[in-house]
């Protein structure tokens, strides 16, 4: 999952239309909502500053921690966790699929 990726999950994952994370964040709602379309990318600088808006950092692939995701990604990482503990599924597993994912835990 690339960083792309990641700023779209993090945005539909907010339940805020593009209007309102525009008027929030400080640039074009139109830009967000092709952006979420997925008709057009997003200038560098509207992308820093709705990855601030998400609470989002770059990090080197591989080593963004649960605690930087948005509330909502770092529930539904939980709820899988737990489901995958649940079905006897090893500790080790879990943390081998979150890696997968781009996610590790502390």
């Amino acid at each position: 999952m690339g960083v792309e990726d990641k700023l779209r999950d993090a945005l539909i994952a907010s339940g805020k239309p593009p209007k309102q994370i525009g008027a929030e964040a400080g640039v074009d709602f139109g830009a967000i909502y092709k952006f979420l379309k997925g008709t057009a990318e997003l200038r560098c600088g509207t992308f820093g500053k709705l990855c601030d808006w998400a609470g989002l950092d770059l990090a080197p692939k591989g080593e963004t921690m649960a605690a930087e995701l948005p509330p909502s990604v770092q529930d539904q990482i939980l709820k899988a966790v737990e489901a995958a503990l649940k079905h006897s599924l090893s500790e080790r597993y879990v943390d081998l699929t979150l890696r997968e994912l781009g996610y590790f835990r502390k």
